[in-house]
């Protein structure tokens, strides 16, 4: 069964096989593929790993390979170039070209080969020299080799000496070509435009096969006439079938030379003659040329005998016409229709006579110089002009066609109706994508009404909201007609639209609805920056960030401390502060130290998670002052003989209070602690005035306001003071007073009582709050003794009227009085104590009895005058009735705009009824005074014009002072100057000179502010001038000193940034560091790559530049650090993480200049180019020579730079070796990993030296063995002359041996003798120098095998291998140093060693042996045999057998290095349902329990350490019968033999053939078939494995393996085959 199967297998394969060759016998077998959609990277040996190019397939390609084409265009960029390949398109040549559009020939067969090129369109091709003189060349050195060309087609090309194919000798076989429209460039008889053939071999021909080939319509250059086939001497061409006419097309015969009869309508030469194209025409048989058509007379189609006359309204111009022009549409223009914005029209073509293309349509409105223009198809009569401007336009058409425009019509005029508002925008759109605060949307353009639009209106609205927004958009021709909306919030939003023109404005779009995307948390803010800052706090201002969508609940503040400007902060040190969003950026941190600050900061919005922080920045504190004043000083307790106060804490000024100085009296008490409390104690009863002034490490701040209290605890309120009207009218009085004092309780409460002098009326008229419980209804008794009248008599005319402002506000506005009523007022003040004792003084006042105040009268004068200043003096006018408060100074510049300024001037403020009025531009100016009361401004003066005087330079600044200075830097503060001299103060100059150091002068100028930071300067003493400057100029300078700290390092440089870099280059740029009071020497810039272990660096002198170029970086992500270094030291490193770009191919190769040339060889060297971000890994060099007296070189260098040799350098610079003498060009491109430079270097023309004799040989090596030296050299100098031979000649027998090659070997010589040798090399120049070396053959004795291994082990065997390096037969013995066995003649280099014992450690020593000599004994090589669980149990005798038992022994098993433990024995039956299980420590047992007459089988395995060893085989026995049923048991026995028998017979049957049969696999392999049997079926239970190496060991070591490999063949699932593969020897 198993052979039939496998003979079906094997015919049915052969069927498969048979039937698709068959199949496919019409398809190449293709070797290489290309197609569209391949990839150069690919390996191009079948269709899914295709190349794209067939210039990479070619590269890959070699003799005989088959190069398959799929369909496509292939634009190639260089010539394909064949030798013995196959070149096949997969779909013909309507589907497969190649174009050489790039400026090359297509294809060269340059040498005796036979290729053949299959179905492809060649077109474009370029060949422009005779050496591959046509856009197709086949170049044989003789006539033999028959390449072929079929199925293809070569077109619209150019050659020297052939447009299409030049066939040089060879003998090319065209089958199915055509050769059409190509042109010949050279100007000789010698040329063809199609095909040309030559020979140049003596005495024989080119003999050009042709099979249904077409040459036609070829021309050359030199007379443009048709010239399809050339041949030169020897070469026969018309001697072949060449079928030139193929089909005439112009219906004419085929004449007996080839070409086609030209009728009327064509023209001759041509192998079909062509018809005369339209606008020409031929009128007689055969004619050489065709004519062109006259003026006025056309021709539309091809083939014409004669020209038609143009038709009437139409004309043309020139010869060679298709058609006729139209003069005039002389049918006239009619209105259709109009509106504010279109005209349609009409014209009429019933007069029209020839077909028009087209017509021109041109228009302008009725004023305008421009003409617009509509084209309009033949087909068309009505005009549509839209988009119009509402107005009246010109109209005038014209028809054109091929040969241009006719004649316009005349210009008729049509008017549009009146412009209207814009229509309604219907159309508005979303475009996409939204953001959670914007939106884009779109809108079609409305109709503009006949006026154009001006612009676009847009509402918007959060849905559900009331308030619209508006937009105005001012409409121009080029704006896009869309809009996005920004800073909106997440959701959805309602969009109007309307537009205007210049009638009016359109009704707004119906609502549209638009809706942003959902809401995110807000950016991270990026740049906080220092809006303020004192010793003790930082105002810092931020740009608002992006809000996500939705509104900024809060912002999050984290600032941290730090000791210098460049350290970080700990996690614990970070403070947080949390602030509603109140849509100010800028927060004020107060209760700070002086010193740096880290801050941070993030907006929230309420999604989450929150936003990132802002990038740490890192601000400084003022430095330290006085503390701030103490404010807010209260009693809170008292004895008779102690006060406790408190107070609230105050500004640190930068620097932590440490004390507060608590003044009572003339005395005062340090608390020493900064707790804003203390006791006064051990007083004396009485009054104490008391003030607090804190202390910090500056000094003390300023005394708080004094208060006054007792011993005896609060007080009643001191007098009210101070008391005056700040307004009124006829029945109304607001007044004033100013705060008493309080004596230890905060006062709450103010009674004002007023009383009417001259009222008819006493009736009381109460303004207070009689219901509040502080104002102590009863009081009056209690202090009517300190009234302001005195005592109060009940009997009193006087009405007081009492009101109460329940509060410490210290003005009240009485209402409800008498006109023009003079009033008494006085007042009391309030505290928890209780009521003053003290009444104020009597206010008296008049109700509306007061005016405005008079005029002032006379005039004002002046006083005084200079360019900025007029001095002005009045005379104090009438009051009015009240007094004055205020004078009103308006002043104009008369040559001004006309507008007056006003300045208000408290009386108070005024010593005298003089003013100033400053810093007033140069001119004439008017002036005019006013004086004011509470009841308002009085009339102005007259006006005093008067005239400053001319401008000057300002005057000195006042106080210029030092308040501030570092190490590097003085903080200065001054006054601006009395005078600006009539023009404003543009800016301040300085001149520091030090004192310190000498020459060391530096200039600054400020703005015009009264602070300036001086930066830069050195440690130590300055002279300082200063100026304030004007238009006018610089005024005179004030003198004043400063001085610097002690010098320290520089700081840390800042504002370190990148400003922009290539893939090479990255450009840094910083802000001047502080010097810290000593000149900046130089720069430290260090920087690596982010994976880089190590920074680079380099130092540059400091200059005024802050800028820096770190060059020749390969692209990637840098790691920057940049410090400055003075006399003091180095500044700690500011760092900046950069990128370059990312890497390109280097940039162009330039500057190749030559180093030195000798006759062989050119050195070069060239400018390392731009790295394009990668390590130039090596530059390839091309380079070939000029000259055409060399045989095997030349080089077509605007064709093909294949042709040249490339090397390779590591470095820019190069020794170009082994040249020919002449002429080389040389260019040189540069590679990275990315790629090779887009473009070779500008070609360098280099000439070697005149050729010379070789140079002598050196490097000679050799390899020595007994009778032989083995020599190879490196080549010499050739001296510009190819080497042709090398002559070795050896001194001892005087023979010489000459070789092409640098590798020779020299054989039968003598062993271990010494040879002397002479080499030289030859060129066609001559012999080289000679160089002579010596040699000595090698001993006779073979070497010592210094290798040994184990190819395998098991437990009874080892495997070993050896290597000797020796050219000679050598055989080899082998000694067991553990037995001192010897095994010799063994002639490979391994042995397999069988019989030895488990888990023993065996020595070898191998002697190596050549005929009579033998080597040493090499060292002793030490292998373990393995320890293995036990092996199978054989041999098992039956010893009893009963009808119920059995007793049985075995052999003991070989143990495999492990002591066996115990047997286990299985005794079952046929069925294996439920097998009796023993164990057992000896070589023999009995089972009991068994069946009577029934078979059995018995399988026992050993157990060691190492497991289960192999079951033995299966023995059988039959139990006996029960003596009592004995009835036709021989029957039953005889069937039961019988049946074993047969059933032993066939498995032994096909166990011999499965199990022992050796398959040959072809003559050198042999391989072992093994069944694995089944445990329940098989009498063969051996380990296949250990079946396996035992076997193949055996073999082994009987030598009856030979071969090189083993395959294991195993048959457990049918054929399955086991591809694991043992090499057993090199």
């Amino acid at each position: 069964m198993y052979n039939s199967q496998r003979k079906f297998l094997l015919l049915f394969l052969l069927i498969v096989f048979v039937l698709f060759n068959c199949c496919s016998a019409s398809l190449p077998k293709c070797t290489l593929v290309v197609s569209k959609t391949g990839n150069d990277t690919n390996n191009c040996e079948e269709y899914d790993n295709a190349c794209l190019t067939i210039e990479r397939a070619m590269g890959l390609s070699k003799d005989g390979d088959v190069i398959c084409v799929y369909e496509g265009t292939y634009y190639i960029a260089k010539t394909i170039s064949l030798t013995s390949q196959t070149l096949v398109s997969i779909k013909g040549p309507q589907k497969t070209i190649i174009d050489a559009s790039s400026g090359r020939k297509c294809l060269v067969v340059d040498g005796d080969y036979s290729p053949t090129v299959d179905g492809f369109t060649f077109q474009n091709c370029q060949s422009d020299d005779s050496t591959n003189a046509g856009s197709l060349t086949f170049r044989c050195a003789t006539t033999s080799p028959k390449p072929k060309l079929q199925n293809s087609v070569i077109q619209y090309s150019t050659g020297q000496i052939a447009g299409g194919v030049y066939v040089e000798n060879c003998a090319v076989s065209f089958l199915n070509i055509e050769i059409l429209d190509n042109q010949a460039n050279s100007e000789s008889g010698e040329s063809s435009g199609g095909l040309y053939c030559s020979t140049n071999v003596n005495n024989q021909k080119t003999n050009l096969q042709f099979s249904n080939v077409v040459i036609a319509n070829n021309i050359n250059a030199k007379n443009k006439l048709t010239n399809n086939i050339g041949a030169g001497q020897n070469c026969n061409v018309n001697s072949n079938r060449l079928n030139n006419c193929g089909t005439c097309s112009n219906g004419g015969n085929c004449l007996p030379n080839g070409y086609c009869e030209c009728l009327q309508g064509s023209s001759l030469p041509s192998p079909d003659c062509k018809y005369c194209p339209p606008g020409s025409y031929s009128n007689a048989v055969n004619s050489t040329s065709c004519l062109l058509c006259d003026p006025n007379y056309y021709n539309e189609k091809q083939g014409n005998s004669r020209c038609s006359p143009c038709p009437d309204s139409t004309t043309n111009k020139g010869k060679g016409n298709t058609e006729c022009t139209p003069t005039k549409i002389t049918g006239g223009i009619t209105l259709l229709f109009h509106n504010s914005t279109s005209l349609q029209l009409q014209f009429d073509l019933s007069k029209n006579v020839f077909p028009i293309s087209g017509f021109h349509v041109w228009y302008q409105q009725v004023g305008d110089d421009q003409w617009e223009i509509e084209n309009l198809l033949p087909i068309q009569n009505i005009i549509y002009l839209n988009g119009l401007i509402s107005g009246s336009y010109n109209v005038k058409i014209c028809g054109w066609n091929d040969q241009g425009d006719g004649i316009f019509s005349d210009t008729m005029q049509f008017k549009t109706l009146p412009a209207t508002v814009p229509l309604q925008i219907t159309k508005i759109y979303s475009i996409q994508p939204t953001t959670p605060s914007s939106f884009k949307f779109g809108w079609g353009e409305p109709n503009n009404g006949g006026n154009t639009i001006l612009s676009y209106q847009i509402l918007y609205r959060k849905a559900n909201h009331q308030q619209w927004k508006e937009i105005n958009i001012t409409n121009d021709s080029s704006m896009a007609k869309n809009y996005n909306l920004t800073d909106l919030l997440s959701g959805e939003y309602d969009i109007e639209m309307s537009s205007a023109n210049a009638i009016g404005q359109s009704e707004y779009s119906l609502e549209h609805s638009f809706w942003t995307s959902n809401a995110v948390p807000p950016n991270a803010i990026t740049n906080i920056n220092l809006k303020d800052r004192s010793s003790s706090s930082l105002t810092i201002g931020w740009g608002i960030p992006w809000n996500g969508g939705k509104q900024i609940s809060n912002y999050e503040l984290k600032y941290c401390p730090i000791e210098k400007k460049t350290d970080s902060c700990d996690n614990i040190n970070w403070q947080t502060i949390n602030f509603d969003n109140t849509n100010e950026t800028i927060y004020e941190i107060k209760n700070l130290l002086s010193g740096y600050y880290i801050v941070i900061l993030r907006a929230e919005n309420g999604i989450t998670p929150n936003p990132d922080f802002s990038g740490e920045f890192v601000f400084e504190t003022r430095n330290t002052t006085v503390p701030g004043e103490v404010s807010n000083v209260q009693v809170v307790g008292f004895t008779s003989s102690s006060i406790t106060i408190n107070w609230d804490k105050t500004d640190q000024g930068g620097s932590k209070i440490f004390n507060y100085r608590i003044w009572y009296n003339s005395s005062y008490i340090d608390s020493n602690v900064a707790f804003n409390f203390y006791t006064l104690s051990n007083l004396k009863s009485g009054y104490y005035a008391i003030s607090i002034q804190a202390q910090n490490d500056v000094g003390f701040g300023n005394h708080s306001k004094k208060i006054i209290c007792s011993t005896d605890g609060p007080q009643l309120p001191g007098k009210v003071s101070n008391l005056k009207k700040l307004a009124g009218d006829d029945d109304s009085l607001k007044i004033s007073w100013d705060t008493p004092q309080n004596y230890g309780e905060k006062i709450t409460n103010y009674q004002i009582n007023y009383t009417c002098i001259d009222c008819d009326n006493f009736s009381l008229k109460n303004n207070g709050d009689d219901d509040d419980d502080n104002n102590n209804h009863n009081h009056n008794h209690n202090h009517n003794n300190n009234h302001p009248y005195g005592k109060v008599d009940q009997t009193e005319t006087l009405v007081w009227n009492e009101i109460r402002t329940g509060n410490d506000s210290t003005s009240i506005l009485i209402n409800n009085l008498q006109k023009q009523k003079n009033y008494d007022i006085s007042i009391i003040a309030y505290n928890s104590v209780g009521w003053s004792n003290h009444w104020s003084n009597l206010l008296k006042v008049k109700t509306d009895d007061s005016t405005t105040p008079d005029k002032i009268t006379p005039n004002p004068t002046v006083a005084e005058r200079g360019s900025t200043f007029i001095t002005v003096n009045w005379t104090k006018p009438a009051d009015g009735g009240s007094p004055l408060t205020h004078y009103w100074f308006y002043w104009k510049n008369i040559a001004g705009d006309g507008e007056y300024i006003s300045i208000k001037i408290d009386v108070n403020d005024l010593e005298s009824l003089q003013y100033t009025i400053t810093k007033r531009e140069n001119g004439t100016y008017e002036i005019v005074i006013c004086a004011e009361n509470i009841n308002g401004i009085g009339a102005k003066s007259n006006p005093l014009i008067v005239q400053t005087l001319p401008p000057t330079v300002p005057s000195v600044p006042l106080n210029p002072r030092q308040y501030d200075s570092s190490s590097s830097t003085v903080n200065m503060l001054w006054e601006f100057p009395k005078s600006d001299g009539g023009s404003q103060i543009t800016n301040f100059d300085f001149v520091f000179t030090s004192t310190t150091h000498e020459g060391f002068k530096i200039p600054f100028t400020s703005q015009k502010t009264v602070f300036y930071l001086a930066k830069g300067l050195l440690s130590g003493n300055y002279n300082v001038s200063m100026s304030s400057v004007n238009a006018i100029g610089k005024g005179e300078s004030v003198d004043f000193k400063v001085v610097t700290m002690p010098p320290k390092k520089p700081s840390p440089i800042e504002g370190l940034q990148t400003i922009s870099g290539t893939s090479t280059t990255i450009i840094i740029s910083w802000t001047q560091p502080q010097n810290n009071g000593d000149k900046i020497l130089d720069y430290i810039i260090e920087w690596k790559g982010v994976n880089d272990l190590h920074y680079q660096n380099t130092t540059f002198y400091a200059s005024d530049a802050i800028i820096f170029q770190l060059p020749n970086l390969i692209s990637g992500d840098y790691q920057i650090k940049l410090s400055s270094r003075n006399s003091i030291g180095t500044s700690l490193p500011s760092c900046v993480n950069a990128s370059t770009s990312a890497a390109t191919v280097p940039g162009q190769v330039r500057d190749i200049k030559k180093k030195d040339v000798t006759s062989s060889s050119i050195q070069i060297e060239w400018e390392v180019p731009n790295n394009g971000g990668r390590k130039i890994e090596k530059y390839e060099i091309n380079y070939f020579l000029n000259s055409d007296n060399v045989d095997d070189f030349y080089y077509d260098y605007y064709n093909d730079n294949d042709n040249g040799t490339i090397i390779y350098s590591d470095q820019n610079s190069a020794v170009i070796k082994d040249l020919l003498s002449g002429n080389y060009s040389i260019e040189i491109k540069a590679m990275n990993e990315i790629g090779a430079s887009r473009e070779w270097s500008q070609m360098i023309d280099i000439a070697t030296n005149p050729p010379t004799l070789p140079g002598e040989i050196s490097s000679i090596h050799s390899i020595i063995y007994r009778r032989k030296i083995l020599f190879n050299w490196a080549e010499p100098d050739n001296g510009g002359s190819k080497i042709l031979n090398y002559n070795i000649t050896c001194r001892n027998d005087k023979k010489s041996y000459l070789t092409n090659s640098t590798m020779f070997t020299i054989h039968d010589l003598s062993p271990n003798t010494n040879y002397n040798f002479d080499i030289y090399a030859i060129n066609e120049q001559g012999n080289g120098a000679v160089t002579v070396f010596h040699n000595k053959t090698g001993s006779p004795y073979p070497g010592t095998v210094a290798y040994c291994m184990s190819l395998q082990t098991t437990s009874i065997s080892i495997v070993l291998r050896w290597q000797l390096d020796d050219p000679d037969p050598v055989t080899f013995s082998v000694r067991v140093t553990n037995n001192e066995k010897t095994i010799s003649g063994i002639k490979l280099n391994y042995l397999a060693l069988d019989g030895l014992l488990p888990n023993v450690n065996y020595g070898f020593q191998i002697q190596a042996q050549i005929g009579e000599y033998k080597g040493n004994w090499s060292q002793t090589f030490y292998f373990k045999t393995a320890k293995y669980k036990p092996a199978q149990v054989k041999n098992i005798k039956i010893k009893s057998v009963e009808s119920d038992s059995v007793s049985f022994s075995w052999d003991g098993p070989r143990n495999n290095g492990y002591p066996i433990d115990y047997y286990n024995i299985q005794v079952f039956d046929k069925k294996d349902d439920n097998p009796i299980i023993k164990t057992s420590e000896k070589l023999s047992i009995t089972i009991n329990a068994l069946k009577a007459s029934t078979t059995y089988y018995i399988k026992i395995h050993a157990h060691n350490y190492e497991g289960d060893g192999t079951d033995s085989d299966a023995k059988k026995f039959i139990t006996k019968a029960n003596p009592d049923k004995k009835e036709n048991l021989g029957l039953l026995i005889g069937i039961s033999i019988a049946a074993v028998g047969v059933v032993l017979l066939a498995g032994a049957s096909y166990y011999y053939w499965r199990r022992r049969k050796v398959i040959k696999v072809n003559p050198n392999v042999m391989v072992y078939s093994i069944d694995g049997g089944d445990s329940s079926g098989s009498d063969d239970f051996l380990d296949e494995k250990q079946q396996v190496e035992e076997q193949f060991i055996s073999n082994l070591i009987n030598d009856t393996i030979n071969s090189e490999k083993v395959q294991f063949y195993n048959d457990f699932d049918d054929d399955q085959v086991d591809e694991t593969t043992h090499l057993l020897s090199d």
